[in-house]
């Protein structure tokens, strides 16, 4: 019934919004934004060579649906 009304109760997490660079900098995680695909690749890249946890938010387009 959920996924007919595309509606998860307690897994939407749009509000309030989450800032979730600022929760992991604050409990001591690298973290960064990432808005383009470019970037997000530069960062998994970074991420890899520094080694360590590190968060990567990733902007998506909610409007897109999976085939």
């Amino acid at each position: 019934m959920a996924e007919q009304a595309d509606s998860y109760v307690g897994m939407e997490l749009l509000d309030p919004t989450i800032d979730f660079v600022g929760l992991a900098r604050s409990l001591g995680v690298k973290a960064e934004r990432a808005k383009t695909v470019h970037e997000a690749t530069d960062l998994v890249a970074q991420a890899l060579k520094n080694g360590g946890p590190m968060l990567i938010d990733v902007t998506l387009d909610r409007a897109f649906k999976p085939m």
